[in-house]
């Protein structure tokens, strides 16, 4: 068990060095990785052909941009949209859980935790290294889309509702929940069924692995 250990630990500082070179250093020495144009254009950190693309849209406030990036990257798929997600343990664990079920970009408000934040690497387990992570203005990226689901504790029973195998899946704050500025973009409302007497909410990052689930299992083609 304890050479297990060892090589899990010797894994995650290796990945935490890859992304170190890949976003700090390959910039400062003019080196980038193969990127479409339009997104060098609206900002987008290159990040290698096959590895993840970081993008925090408030490091330069492009917040005008975030259209853009939303058309370019022809977001023709299921996509997770967090709000304000602080817990670093969550964040890493939504990011490892869009990994398992095939989902490439997350989308995250500007005041979610640090992705960088070493408890968020080391939650994802690897799966940092697959998933595209994009820091941006919700409100205004979530207009593009014409089917966002809100996780939501008022929202309509997920076994009974008619899915899609696109649009945003948006997760909310751990306590507050989803914030109003965001709920005027939802299309519908998605709750997971209470059987207790007692619980009174999930954590955000099991109800994100429970509707992502029943998604993926209506999949359709």
């Amino acid at each position: 068990q304890i050479d297990v250990i060892r090589e899990l630990h010797l894994a995650l500082v290796l990945q935490a060095i890859d992304l170190v070179v890949r976003v700090l250093v390959a910039p400062l020495l003019d080196f980038h990785f193969a990127l479409p144009q339009p997104l060098l254009e609206v900002g987008v950190v290159p990040f290698g052909e096959c590895g993840p693309v970081f993008h925090h849209a408030g490091d330069d406030h492009r917040l005008v941009d975030q259209v853009v990036v939303a058309e370019e990257l022809h977001f023709r798929e299921l996509v997770l949209a967090l709000d304000d997600i602080r817990d670093p343990g969550n964040f890493g664990t939504i990011i490892r859980i869009a990994d398992w079920f095939g989902i490439n970009h997350v989308l995250c408000s500007d005041t979610c935790v640090d992705v960088f934040n070493p408890k968020v690497i080391q939650a994802t387990m690897g799966s940092i290294a697959r998933v595209n992570v994009y820091y941006v203005n919700l409100a205004v990226v979530l207009k593009e889309f014409k089917a966002v689901y809100a996780a939501a504790l008022d929202g309509r029973n997920i076994y009974s509702e008619t899915l899609s195998n696109n649009g945003v899946i948006l997760i909310g704050n751990e306590s507050r929940g989803i914030s109003e500025k965001l709920m005027s973009h939802v299309t519908q409302k998605l709750s997971i069924p209470n059987f207790s007497s007692c619980a009174d909410s999930l954590n955000a990052a099991i109800a994100a692995a429970v509707i992502c689930s029943e998604f993926r299992r209506r999949k359709k083609g």
